[in-house]
């Protein structure tokens, strides 16, 4: 074999050897690929990625948003002037524990392991730079529902098909319904913080599915935490909201090394504290009553008050007959709308929400312990917005900021309607709506030189409103210890008392009459004020 022979003979196996390395690489690359892309629906990452976000506001549909913000304000300003601005029990302890927060902090709120404290905090520190007060009180949760606004507005730009959807989503949210203005002037500890967390959770669902970065996965990953502190509630959010991300794209499993460490940081207070506890946070309240079928019922049900056509506290008082039917109905076109229309857009995120939350909501076990009132709805209303916003069309007749516009009007005349009836209610419900003449209460007990009373219900009211300078006990909803204990001070006893829990006052009397002491009764308003001549403490009046 010659020279030449043998440099050809090697020439050709380097050459060969080159092609087998690259058919390899190629190959490699290939299954890569594949890994990297398994369970990933069609056009993804390039189709799906593509699709437009709405644009900031031109200036005619800025017009139509700050008009509706303007509106909004007005609302909750005529709302809190009149009497359903008025403070009850639960608002008086989140009063009471905001104005504690700096010297005694806390992890929940006063005798509910499951409600977490940063909108305490926050109040707090209103409490701490402006003193005691209506609006004190109320204006961080009215804030907080302003901010979920503004996440939805995030939200619709990129799920909401039509431009006047986009528009009408955030006015939705803030300008209606009754229940829900009305809400949101209701200092409760955590319901504020809870629709602004579901909010903000629901936006970055909608930016991580478009367009998804470690900032929004680690964020996202940071609110699903201390949104199981700040509230179970928001489980109902989190849960769908996860399963709509990975149905439409499975491989943002491999994000929740991101997203996992940062859940378990958020959770961290509710975990530090549950730790020293026995985990007192998991111990579920009792079901007053309820199972789980009522239970969705009653969330159901309530999806007429929720889309403003029928009164919270009064069934009877309907805008159109057959009011829960009626927004049934709605709620079905849009989820049509949504999962028929735009199956190719991010709409069905809004129909997942609501129908998970509406499945889920049975969980939420002391639902029996609000009545009427929607409270535990509450996170869910940024999802119906955005749902009820795929209803709203956009088209050359029909300009997006006057489709906005005619949404706005209607729902400021529903929310009208629906205010006036449950100022025409409130009288059905001391607790949350109004307990008429709390404070002529307050004057007579500062008449009469008294700066220690025992009630059923007005305890912190009455504590809050006086800036303690009258501190009252609340035997039947016991909120903080050092209140509850001055029933044990032995001085003469003065009995603050619900009229709607007639056997309170009847029991009393009956225990006086027949140990023959001396008492003065006074009825004020919902109130029955008895001034006893000794030491009385409720355990033997019964």
């Amino acid at each position: 074999m010659t020279t030449t022979d043998v440099d050809a003979e090697a020439q050709d196996a380097a050459l060969w050897r080159e092609a087998v390395d690259s058919a390899l690489a190629q190959d490699h690359a290939v299954l890569a690929h594949t890994r990297r892309d398994f369970g990933r629906s069609p056009g993804y990452p390039t189709t799906r990625r593509s699709r437009s976000v709405g644009g900031r506001p031109n200036l005619l549909e800025a017009v139509v948003l700050v008009g509706a913000l303007a509106v909004g304000v007005v609302q909750r300003l005529e709302l809190m002037r009149g009497p359903l601005g008025y403070i009850d029990l639960d608002e008086a302890t989140a009063g009471i524990a905001a104005r504690e927060f700096f010297t005694n902090p806390s992890v929940f709120f006063p005798s509910q392991p499951y409600g977490g404290t940063p909108e305490t905090f926050l109040v707090g520190v209103v409490h701490a730079l402006f003193g005691t007060g209506q609006v004190q009180l109320k204006i961080i949760p009215i804030l907080l529902h302003l901010g979920a606004c503004g996440f939805v507005w995030g939200a619709a730009r990129r799920v909401v098909p039509s431009r006047a959807g986009q528009l009408a989503a955030p006015i939705l949210l803030w300008l209606g319904p009754a229940a829900g203005v009305w809400e949101s002037t209701k200092e409760r500890g955590f319901y504020g913080a809870a629709i602004f967390v579901a909010a903000a959770i629901v936006w970055l669902v909608a930016r991580i599915e478009h367009r998804p970065t470690r900032r929004d996965l680690i964020a996202f990953g940071l609110l699903a935490g201390a949104g199981w502190w700040i509230s179970p509630l928001l489980l109902l959010v989190v849960f769908p909201a996860t399963a709509w991300l990975l149905s439409r794209e499975p491989t943002r499993l491999d994000d929740w090394k991101l997203v996992l460490p940062a859940a378990v940081l958020g959770a961290l207070p509710w975990i530090g504290w549950n730790a020293v506890n026995s985990f007192e946070s998991m111990r579920q309240p009792p079901t007053l009553g309820t199972d789980l079928f009522s239970r969705f019922g009653d969330g159901v049900g309530k999806l007429a008050v929720l889309i403003g056509v029928e009164t919270a506290w009064d069934a009877d008082r309907a805008l159109v007959p057959m009011a829960r039917f009626v927004a049934v109905g709605i709620v079905l076109a849009a989820l049509v709308v949504c999962f028929v229309r735009h199956p190719s857009t991010g709409a069905s995120l809004s129909g997942v929400l609501v129908v998970g939350y509406l499945l889920m909501y049975p969980l939420a076990n002391n639902v029996g312990s609000v009545g009427a009132d929607p409270r535990y709805l509450y996170p869910m209303a940024p999802a119906l917005a955005l749902l009820l916003a795929n209803l709203v069309p956009t088209g050359r007749w029909f300009p997006a900021p006057l489709g906005a516009a005619a949404v706005a009007a209607v729902v400021v005349a529903t929310t009208s309607w629906g205010i006036t009836g449950m100022e025409q209610a409130r009288g059905t419900d001391a607790r949350f709506l109004e307990a008429a003449g709390t404070d002529d209460v307050i004057d007579l007990l500062r008449e009469r030189g008294v700066d220690i009373a025992t009630t059923d219900l007005a305890g912190t009211q009455i504590t809050y409103a006086t800036a303690g300078e009258v501190r009252a006990s609340s035997f039947a909803v016991p909120r903080f210890a050092e209140l509850e204990c001055l029933m044990s001070v032995e001085e003469p006893s003065t009995y603050v008392l619900d009229n709607h829990l007639a056997s309170n006052v009847r029991n009393l009397e009956w225990y006086l009459a027949t140990e023959e002491i001396d008492y003065e009764k006074r009825v004020v308003g919902a109130w029955t004020v008895v001034f006893v001549d000794e030491w009385v403490p409720p355990w033997e009046a019964g």
